[in-house]
């Protein structure tokens, strides 16, 4: 019994210690802080305790879900108006610091948090919406399988097969802006 008991604390202790947390570094806090002041501090905060919810045991459609709902609280604005230029990529702390960002910031905000989650990054593409020139995110689960699309404009998630008659299409260069996008996220430390 002794043993049994030893055993199954062996066994929850594992369990406990490989759920996933992201932790902003107190870089990042400080950083968040000084640019953007104590409401970026408190979207922070709240960024961090909704995603540490989460459990490694939930499905990765509940996943993506919540991530999709949680980056699209923030205000959309066009880079334009936000940053005063055409085309500009924020990071994750850029969103959270001024609370808003267009298109592609909640497209790849999510693919990052995800990526820190246990999603591979290899499975997510860039999407153009034919009727509105935004960018959107797509997830595909397995190879051949039809794209789960995660917008800014929606909080469900959508099924397209984006080869047969979609008004999605896949952004040409994906897999480079995904990876300069999220490299660039890595450098400015986004999450540790």
């Amino acid at each position: 019994m002794k043993y049994i008991c030893s055993l199954l604390l062996i066994i929850v202790t594992s369990l406990h210690a490989q759920q996933k947390s992201l932790n902003f570094s107190k870089e990042n806090q400080t950083f968040i802080e000084k640019h953007y002041g104590t409401i970026a501090i408190r979207r922070l905060n709240i960024i961090q305790k909704e995603i540490n919810q989460l459990k490694e045991n939930q499905s990765y459609l509940t996943k993506l879900q919540k991530i999709n709902i949680l980056i699209n609280k923030f205000h959309y604005k066009e880079d334009i108006y936000h940053w005063k230029k055409v085309d500009y990529w924020s990071s994750l702390i850029e969103l959270i610091g001024t609370g808003m960002g267009d298109g592609e910031d909640f497209a790849m905000s999510k693919l990052f948090i995800l990526t820190k989650l246990g999603f591979q990054k290899s499975h997510f593409i860039l999407l153009k919406n034919t009727d509105n020139n935004e960018i959107v995110l797509g997830y595909q689960h397995r190879k051949n399988q039809k794209y789960i699309v995660l917008t800014h404009t929606s909080n469900r998630l959508m099924v397209e097969d984006i080869n047969f008659n979609s008004k999605y299409i896949k952004l040409n260069k994906s897999s480079k802006l995904i990876n300069d996008s999220y490299n660039r996220m890595l450098e400015n430390n986004t999450l540790k």
